[in-house]
């Protein structure tokens, strides 16, 4: 699976990117992915889920995927390495529906938790919402190149030099 964002500081960090392609908030927790995380116990993590969650075929729970999110948040802030922890906006989708599960309420879901818990915000939502199909995106959904990735990537590189 692609590695998003893909993000390199220097010689000393070791990037791990436990993604899985086409699977929910919910889906994600129950994979060996989640657990993964755990034991490379990371002093940073990004948390960027949400777009999947979006897909109508899913049937998005507010309540469900807030209470999911909580849970994610707190697994990791225990680990041993008391990572500092990134919440992410997903960026925006080029399907309507799907966009407005997005922006009415995962983004609102994601800004509340990190408001309420303290944590960072990389709000990519905003940073793509210019961004057309042709412009970035494969698919509507999908960045299409390493230079879209990239551009994303140094924006979440500006938030962590500043942290």
């Amino acid at each position: 699976d692609a590695c998003f964002p893909l993000i390199i500081f220097s010689i000393s960090w070791v990037m791990f990117c436990p993604g899985l392609g086409g699977v929910t908030l919910t889906g994600w927790m129950g994979t060996d992915r989640h657990g993964l995380v755990q034991e490379f116990d990371p002093n940073i993590i990004l948390i960027n889920l949400g777009t999947n969650d979006a897909n109508p075929a899913y049937q998005f729970s507010e309540e469900n995927y807030e209470k999911t999110y909580r849970n994610l948040i707190d697994i990791y802030s225990q680990g041993s390495a008391k990572p500092q922890i990134y919440l992410m906006t997903p960026m925006k989708a080029l399907d309507e529906t799907q966009n407005n599960t997005i922006v009415n309420s995962i983004c609102p879901i994601i800004k509340k938790l990190s408001k309420e818990l303290a944590l960072p915000l990389i709000d990519f939502y905003t940073e793509t919402l210019p961004w057309t199909v042709n412009d970035h995106y494969a698919d509507g959904l999908h960045l299409k190149s390493p230079e879209a990735t990239l551009d994303l990537s140094k924006k979440a590189a500006s938030i962590l030099k500043t942290a």
